[in-house]
């Protein structure tokens, strides 16, 4: 005959399995990881597989802002250096229509025109990582 308490031997079987379920629990607070094991938790292996998804999208979002400001920022470099030089092609205008300029000044001053027209050509077909800087209307 085996003298054992049923009742006893259950509630010790469910303190053991309570406390393993406990340190699996304490483990993942203490790691700051929910998932452990995809088998054994799916709906945290979906939010993890989202919130790593959504990571990366942000991410991808962010390398696409900060390459569209560099476009823009070399852009306006470009404009700027345009501006100058239509600056100076004013001067030169004005230079060049003086009636106290004598024609070698103002074969200077047009050969002046020629380059920086150039540089203007130029200026026009410059590319940002093979974009040109200017649509073609």
């Amino acid at each position: 005959m085996q003298l054992t308490n049923f009742s006893f031997l259950n509630s010790r079987l469910d303190q053991i399995s309570a406390g393993a379920a406990k340190e699996v629990a304490m483990r993942r607070i203490s790691s700051g990881n929910r998932l452990e094991n995809g088998k054994t938790d799916a709906g945290a292996l979906s939010a993890s597989l989202r919130l790593r998804s959504r990571q990366l999208e942000t991410n991808h979002k962010m390398g696409n802002v900060q390459n569209a400001l560099s476009f823009l920022q070399t852009q306006e470099a470009v404009i700027g250096s345009a501006m100058s030089i239509l600056d100076r092609i004013s001067e030169l205008k004005t230079l060049f229509e003086d009636p106290t300029k004598s024609d070698s000044d103002r074969m200077f001053y047009n050969e002046e025109f020629k380059e920086i027209s150039a540089q203007l050509e130029g200026l026009k077909s410059m590319n940002f990582n093979k974009i040109s800087l200017f649509s073609e209307f």
